[in-house]
């Protein structure tokens, strides 16, 4: 499956690694420091240092066609991709709520 993963902390990095590793293509959207890091990296690394592949973005690409985009941001940053989801051109959409 061609699945993006938007938000890329404990959550979403948790789902990259192992979506990565059931066979799946990854491409997770971050920003900031965390952006920068996976950049770097082109991989989310565990804390106990296993690696999962990825293509990184900054912003999600509405053109592509995903199966899954997994958005897995704070509740109150959802409001703001409410427009680039609305425009997807994604099949599924699945929100995975950190509220902790």
């Amino acid at each position: 499956m061609k699945i993006a993963i938007v938000g890329t902390g404990g959550i979403g990095s948790t789902f990259a690694l192992y979506l990565v590793r059931a066979g799946h293509e990854v491409t997770v959207v971050a920003r900031g420091k965390r952006l920068e890091q996976l950049q770097r990296d082109q991989a989310v690394v565990s804390s106990d240092g296993k690696r999962a592949a990825v293509r990184v973005t900054a912003v999600l690409d509405e053109a592509t066609p995903w199966e899954l985009v997994l958005v897995t941001v704070l509740a109150s940053q959802v409001d703001a991709l409410l427009p680039a989801l609305r425009t997807s051109a994604a099949r599924q959409v699945m929100f995975m709520f950190n509220t902790f």
